[in-house]
């Protein structure tokens, strides 16, 4: 399949993106901005200054990966994808990064088998998990980062998935990581701060990203 490049500068580093999909919604704001999809959020995340292991859930082609590397204090950046095609793209998109971990795993509350949805070409960040069934490995965040100190972010855009993923991370918010959460509507939202807000957790409610997205801290 062919793949198409776009790049660019930001603070002074070369970053390029490559793509199957080259009319994918997030692969084009790249294109024609010149910098990092969703900017204002990834800045956002960077001001907060936390040193230690990002974990990024939903990594898609690497654009959150990349930046947490190369622009915020991480020790370590952890990416998870489950769709295999948009997998190998992240690993072509983060082969130059220098502290970055990839699982071809999906992650909810439960470990499991699942399949996902057809990649549409043109939002391929749509793309979802099908549940119990397929070749796909599912398994929790408390699973996968068991030997893992120093989570201080984790970033969640899975689809309508988040809450799953943090019914599977009892013992990672302990931690009290930045959680950032994609919650597209109010039941999502709802849904979401009825799960973290026992661990102390609260959000400005500011929306940082083009699908609403919020963040999540203990203070």
């Amino acid at each position: 399949m062919t793949h198409t490049s776009t790049s660019f500068y930001y603070n002074g580093k070369l970053h390029t993106f490559s793509t199957a999909y080259p009319s994918d919604h997030i692969f084009s704001i790249i294109r024609k901005t010149k910098t990092f999809y969703e900017i204002k959020l990834l800045e956002k995340i960077r001001e907060l200054g936390r040193s230690g292991v990002y974990v990024d859930v939903g990594a898609n082609i690497g654009n959150h990966t990349v930046y947490f590397d190369a622009h915020c204090p991480s020790t370590k950046v952890i990416a998870l994808e489950i769709c295999p095609e948009i997998c190998d793209l992240l690993y072509d998109n983060t082969m130059t990064c220098q502290n970055v971990q990839l699982y071809h795993k999906g992650v909810g509350e439960r470990k499991k088998k699942a399949s996902v949805g057809i990649i549409n070409p043109s939002n391929i960040g749509m793309t979802k998990i099908i549940e119990d069934n397929g070749d796909n490995e599912v398994d929790t965040l408390d699973n996968i980062l068991a030997e893992e100190k120093d989570i201080v972010v984790v970033k969640i855009d899975v689809e309508g998935y988040e809450a799953n993923v943090i019914r599977g991370a009892k013992e990672i918010l302990k931690q009290h990581p930045v959680l950032i959460a994609e919650l597209q509507n109010k039941e999502e939202f709802e849904e979401f701060r009825a799960l973290v807000e026992s661990y102390g957790y609260h959000t400005d409610g500011v929306n940082y990203a083009h699908t609403p997205t919020y963040i999540w801290e203990v203070r």
